[in-house]
């Protein structure tokens, strides 16, 4: 009797056994889902609460009782929460509806499954979303078409709010420039192909959108902050610091105009001339050539044959042949005629040079004396006198200084600063090449030759006389930050200039942080530790070279004809 109880109370256990193994859990399963937009796949994970450390589980994803995919895995690994597992991201085809999905991971041997559903948004639903805006854009009605673009702007990814945030002008700008869209979708979504192009057309539409915004903002610029901080957000998506072809000019050279001429106060009025732009690429054109004409505006007359040198796919309607068929000086007429004033175009610019060629090849240039047919300004306009062209330029030049014949090797450069008027003779028809240069005089020379101007209120220094032919010149000259007064706040301006310090302040004309290599000379260690990054940058530019047997002579004086040709490097 007793074997027969003990027997049906086995059956009974075996029978309870096998109705747990039959029946699934699901609260032993924690799913986690993520779907990844950019490639459509879905990532599955979570945890088991298991006792074992070996499990196999199967994957199953449906849509309405229909298969969308599935995956197997054999998780192994359990930690204090317990076993963590992650199938490979699930790709999912473009061509599934939207729609819930449900999402089912079953682990079989432990009988443990559970399920989760995601709402999935497909391709078809951004089709009908873009459809929408493309139906309004062919349409032709730009307000139905800009009602589209506010109603879909959240599930494809736009952030309208910029839009908003634009000023009247500048929204009526965007919308031209998202009306300029064009795009190019298929008749559905059945195949993936189909998918595929809908997706790229999508993304047109976005890179559009973010097109109209950046040129709206940029036309809402009232401020040189406001357009550097412009430029900085955009620079770099637009490729503004790449060297673009279709600006037809090395971007290399082009820049280093642009980053000068485009913190100008003066550049902000040339925004006008760019109103009519409505592409990215042309703006990046323009903005650039607008630069070259902002320094022409601004800068010395040397920048006509830099810019013409630099830059001759820019400048095909300037006469080439005309302009080096004149000699130096005659050129330097043309530069001097051209700058400091204000162009719209380059076309402009290229006309008012070619008159001035005609002009100049017509006529013999005299330096000094007031031409009332060009107009310039401060140290960098047009002065100057023309005579008959029968009168040959160089018995003119001849006359003027009779002793710059045994300074041949700067015979040139004299020449070419007295014309710009940035350098003087002694009078009696002399230079004096070899007489010492004061620090009032390169003062001077280095304020006519950058064309510098007062920036804020004048130094004033104890021996520098209000009526002083040179306080101007000085004023301007500190306040530029090229000199500086001893301790007993003098200026010395009879004082010879040292070669040491006639690098320092044509150094801190040029304003440049480009670092350069040690100068190679001798003497290297007598040159005060002030002076050495000057020294060491006109070294390598070849502005300065020695005194001969590899020595600088630091503390001797510089002479005139040492200032001249030096100053012209710089220039010329």
């Amino acid at each position: 009797m007793m074997k027969k109880i003990i027997s049906i109370f086995m059956v009974f256990l075996m029978l309870m056994t096998m109705t747990s193994f039959s029946a699934f859990a699901s609260s032993d399963i924690t799913l986690n889902v993520n779907f990844n937009s950019v490639d459509s796949s879905l990532n599955i994970s979570g945890i088991i609460n298991s006792t074992r450390d070996r499990i196999p589980l199967t994957l199953h994803i449906s849509r309405n009782g229909t298969t969308v995919a599935g995956a197997e895995i054999f998780v192994k690994g359990k930690t204090t929460e317990g076993v963590p597992f992650a199938f490979k991201p699930i790709i999912l085809s473009a061509t599934i509806p939207s729609g819930t999905l449900n999402i089912e991971v079953t682990a079989s041997m432990i009988n443990l499954k559970e399920s989760i559903t995601f709402e999935y948004v497909g391709t078809d639903y951004h089709y009908n979303l873009i459809k929408r805006v493309d139906d309004a854009l062919k349409g032709g009605n730009l307000t139905l078409f800009v009602q589209e673009v506010r109603a879909t702007a959240t599930d494809l990814g736009i952030d309208i709010s910029s839009f908003d945030n634009l000023s009247d002008d500048a929204e009526i700008i965007a919308k031209e420039v998202l009306s300029s869209l064009n795009l190019n979708l298929p008749e559905d979504y059945s195949t993936d192909e189909r998918c595929e192009q809908i997706s790229v057309e999508i993304g047109k539409y976005k890179d559009k959108y973010s097109e109209a915004i950046a040129l709206g903002q940029f036309f809402d610029i009232t401020s040189l902050g406001e357009l550097k901080s412009w430029y900085d957000n955009y620079k770099t998506k637009y490729s503004f610091l790449e060297n673009d072809t279709n600006t037809e000019a090395d971007e290399t050279k082009m820049l280093s105009y642009f980053d000068e001429a485009i913190m100008s106060e003066g550049y902000l009025n040339r925004l006008a001339n760019m109103s009519s732009v409505r592409k990215i690429e042309d703006l990046n054109i323009a903005m650039k050539h607008q630069a070259l004409l902002q320094e022409v505006e601004d800068s010395h007359p040397n920048i006509i044959s830099r810019l013409l040198t630099d830059f001759p796919q820019l400048f095909t309607g300037v006469n080439y042949q005309g302009y080096n068929s004149l000699t130096t000086t005659q050129q330097s007429a043309v530069n001097i005629a051209v700058t400091g004033k204000v162009y719209s175009s380059l076309n402009a610019l290229a006309n008012e040079i070619n008159a001035q060629i005609l002009v100049a090849s017509t006529s013999t240039y005299v330096p000094g004396e007031s031409n009332t047919s060009t107009g310039g300004k401060g140290g960098k306009g047009g002065t100057g006198n023309y005579l008959a062209p029968a009168e040959s330029l160089e018995t003119v030049k001849t006359e003027l200084f009779d002793d710059i014949d045994s300074v041949s090797w700067a015979k040139e450069a004299i020449i070419y600063l007295y014309d710009a008027g940035i350098v003087s003779g002694k009078g009696n028809n002399k230079f004096a090449p070899n007489d010492n240069v004061t620090r009032a005089e390169l003062a001077k020379m280095l304020v006519l030759g950058f064309g510098l101007e007062s920036k804020g209120d004048a130094k004033i220094f104890k021996d520098v006389a209000t009526g002083a032919w040179y306080a101007d010149y000085v004023s301007v000259a500190a306040s530029n930050g090229l000199i500086n007064g001893d301790e007993k706040g003098r200026f010395n301006p009879d004082k010879p200039v040292t070669r040491q310090d006639a690098a320092v302040m044509m150094y801190r004309a040029i304003k440049t942080d480009e670092k350069t290599e040690k100068a190679f000379f001798e003497d290297y260690d007598e040159i005060a530790d002030y002076s050495e990054a000057a020294v060491d940058y006109m070294y390598q530019k070849g502005i300065i070279n020695g005194i001969g047997d590899g020595k600088f002579a630091p503390k001797s004086n510089v002479t005139r004809v040492q200032v001249a040709k030096m100053l012209y490097l710089l220039l010329a």
